[in-house]
């Protein structure tokens, strides 16, 4: 991965652009293929692992 945006209060879904401080947001960029450690599908299961989920949070 190389670096993470975290944006708090705010999120976009499809083209909705929602607004309150139930929502957040993360983009992440991947590295290119050549430079990458894992598959998609093993970062998306390591990232996922690593999350801490409130029980209010959908």
């Amino acid at each position: 991965m190389e670096g993470v945006v975290t944006r708090y209060n705010v999120t976009t879904l499809a083209t909705d652009r929602l607004i309150g401080e139930q929502y957040a947001s993360l983009t992440a960029s991947y590295a290119f293929e050549e430079d990458r450690t894992a598959t998609p599908a093993a970062f998306i299961e390591q990232w996922q692992a690593r999350i801490e989920q409130p029980p209010f949070v959908e």
